[in-house]
């Protein structure tokens, strides 16, 4: 038992064990204050509560054997409170309520304490005894059924029952989000790293460092903006039919820009600015191209935690200059200093290390593909100032064939500061062209499917066709025997062996086919793929001559000896800042306006849901909300307050949708008892319960399916 035990402890880290209690005790707050609020306004009416759970204790049998319903329970006075097995919720049992349409009959059996008088055919008052007031409903319905039940109440009594769940998750949540801004919240500002080629932040011409301190031209400036909160929540909410002001700041100067958020480039559909955070100097991972995880854990350059204080000597003050120093020292051999401490929580007895990166040669099959159109002109570019036009296609450089558009970007880059002259073809017409060519300031990691290729240094992005313009001299891919012309239709990625597989698979993600035609230029995609699998992986293309099939047979990509791969491997923490209220009011009054956003962002989602402007696979199940919880709690207290009081709003919303078997779809019952004047017919009312039944089970069942598909790929 003593091995055992400190065993557990040698595995669980104490901040491992803090973050699952925080979770679990948080998600259970959630839930406990709002049948809380039920609890405490029904015992305030008369209503007798049988049960007060958190979760549900449903029987369970396997076989002979009956499962436990509860982890626990006792009884107090008239109510048993209990944690039930099931952690999807939690309830309060009334005497003469239940929730599962089944049980009407029984509980409204089980209630009854008189039998019903016989209907007199005179008037009530003729048969009363002098000096007695008439009978209201509520004391008629008493003498039927328990007085102490919840149907024996009045309407306004059981509306204010019903009510109080949601009310309670609107009071915690302010008081959650104000302990959250008096603890202290770590948050991303909305600094800007970077933008991505080709969205609109990257057309407007966003730089690195600029920060975002405005959203909409409603309100005040906030320097205290996060940007995967309020930035990516508003944009996602606002869709690809919206425009969206910003207030940006650049230095001293501040300036409104104005972003239609535009459909994410790639195999997704959401909606994207196209923005990255910034980051600092320390590492959260080193994961340099074609080595295995094996590979990386058996010869670190590098270890998770270390900052980097020099790169080729040059000093570092802080994240904005690393991605425009990465990406002008590709050609170049690298040596990084970082200062790296044994104590993770602690400087104390950091040293200081200087590793040496080699370079990355680019990998080559000998294609040269034919350059598509440019598709997008950054602002202020030395391609706008020079007059290129979207649709464009470049022909020559220098006075030179344009050659392989994948390597285009590098020679621009490598003319920085010099003028470059361009012929193009616009409407079939040769068009001359002279730009100032620009250091870069970024660098493309990866580019997804259908991505076209940046050339920062000029300011376009152009498209790349999947028909060979030529053939490289004794390249595997003239050894293969491709000319130009050819048309590729498909890429196949080939391991040497399953081991190597599913290590490549972790490392470069799905090894399926990629698929090329006129419809999804993916040559550029393929490109950079080829950069990432290991080294005996092996490549096999599909491709048309005449319109007739070939294959190749699988080749082995060869090293250039002349072009350089910028990305060495480096993934930097985002850079964070801390919201740290002094004062009670001004906690609480932050507490109120954070509940009324995230109470906003709710009502925005679901809207969004049902238009269509969002589709219903963001949706997270009880899964996520777990994972999610995990995420914050383990940055701190703060960030896991500030998640629960998004729950919390969460819960208030959906629970006060108008769908039977919510708290909502209850009221709309007694909305409309009020209205008639007596209770809604019995039959109607159970099958729009069924239907609302019905309805949450299956999309309960949804979310969790969702769930099982997004953390499924995790296990393999």
């Amino acid at each position: 038992m003593g091995l055992c035990l400190t065993f557990a402890v040698s595995w669980l880290s104490f901040k491992t064990v803090w973050t699952i209690f925080s979770v679990v005790f948080g998600l259970g707050m959630v839930i406990f204050v709002h049948e809380l609020g039920h609890f405490i306004v029904a015992k305030l009416c008369g209503v007798k509560c049988e049960k007060f759970y958190v979760g549900f204790d449903p029987p369970m049998k396997i076989g002979p054997w009956h499962l436990p319903r509860t982890l626990g329970k006792f009884q107090w006075g008239e109510t048993e409170y209990g944690i039930g097995i099931i952690p999807l919720g939690g309830y309060v049992k009334m005497l003469g309520q239940d929730d599962n349409p089944a049980n009407y009959q029984a509980e409204a059996e089980r209630i009854k304490v008189n039998e019903q008088e016989p209907v007199s055919s005179e008037p009530e008052s003729a048969n009363q005894d002098p000096g007695t007031s008439p009978k209201s409903d509520e004391d008629r319905v008493a003498d039927e059924i328990d007085p102490r039940s919840y149907p024996a109440k009045s309407v306004p009594r059981r509306m204010a029952i019903i009510s109080a769940g949601v009310v309670m998750n609107v009071i915690f949540a302010v008081i959650f989000a104000a302990l959250a801004y008096r603890w202290g919240v770590e948050y991303t500002p909305c600094t800007l790293g970077g933008t991505l080629p080709g969205y609109p932040a990257w057309v407007s011409n966003l730089q690195p460092g600029d920060r975002i301190i405005q959203i909409g031209r409603k309100g005040e400036p906030n320097e205290q903006l996060r940007f995967f909160r309020d930035l990516k929540g508003e944009v996602m909410l606002e869709g690809k039919d919206g425009e969206i002001d910003f207030l940006i700041r650049r230095g001293t100067d501040s300036h409104w820009v104005t972003l239609r958020p535009a459909t994410a480039i790639g195999d997704r559909n959401d909606a994207a600015i196209g923005v990255l955070p910034v980051t600092g100097t320390t590492l959260m991972a080193w994961r340099p191209v074609r080595k295995s995880l094996s590979e990386i854990q058996e010869d670190p350059l590098f270890l998770v935690g270390d900052k980097v204080l020099a790169i080729n000597g040059s000093t570092l003050e802080s994240g904005t200059q690393l991605l425009p120093l990465l990406a002008n020292l590709v050609d170049q051999p690298m040596t990084v200093t970082v200062q790296r401490s044994s104590n993770k929580t602690s400087s104390d007895g950091a040293t200081e290390v200087t590793v040496n990166v080699p370079r990355i040669p680019l990998r080559r099959l000998g294609l040269v593909m034919r350059p598509g159109p440019i598709t997008a002109i950054q602002n202020g570019s030395p391609a706008h100032q020079a007059g290129f036009q979207k649709g464009d296609i470049f022909k020559t450089m220098n006075g030179q064939p344009i050659g392989d558009p994948m390597t285009l970007a590098d020679r621009c880059r490598q003319m920085a500061g010099e003028t470059a002259t361009f012929e193009v073809l616009r409407n079939g017409e040769k068009i001359g062209l002279s730009a100032l060519l620009e250091r870069p300031n970024t660098y493309v990691r990866n580019l997804n499917f259908e991505c076209p290729v940046p050339i920062e240094a000029l300011g376009v992005i152009f498209a790349v066709t999947n028909v060979v313009e030529s053939v490289n001299p004794q390249s595997p891919a003239e050894t293969a025997g491709m000319n130009a012309g050819d048309e590729l239709s498909s890429v196949e990625f080939f391991p040497s062996s399953k081991t190597r597989r599913r290590e490549e698979g972790r490392v470069t993600g799905d090894l399926n086919i990629i698929e090329l035609n006129p419809q999804h230029m993916n040559w550029p995609h393929v490109f950079f793929r080829m950069q990432r699998i290991l080294d005996d992986t092996q490549i096999k293309i599909s491709y048309q001559r005449n319109g007739e099939k070939h294959s190749t047979s699988q080749l082995d990509p060869v090293l250039s000896d002349e072009w350089f791969l910028a990305d060495r491997g480096f993934l930097f923490e985002a850079e964070t800042d801390t919201l740290h209220i002094q004062k009670w009011y001004q906690a609480f009054s932050l507490g109120w306006q954070q509940t009324k956003d995230d109470l906003m962002m709710v009502v925005k989602v679901l809207k969004k849901l049902a238009t269509g402007g969002l589709s219903p696979t963001n949706l997270g199940g009880p899964f996520t909300i777990v994972a999610a919880a995990g995420n914050e709690a383990s940055v701190g207290l703060g960030r896991l307050l500030l998640f629960l009081t998004l729950l919390s709003a969460n819960l208030a919303v959906i629970n006060f949708l108008p769908i039977p078997v919510l708290d909502g779809g209850h009221l709309l019952f007694l909305v409309v008892e009020a209205i008639l004047g007596k209770p809604l017919n019995e039959r109607l009312q159970f099958h729009l319960t069924l239907v609302g039944l019905v309805f949450i089970l299956s999309l309960m069942i949804f979310v969790i399916g969702l769930d099982v598909f997004r953390f499924l790929p995790m296990f393999y």
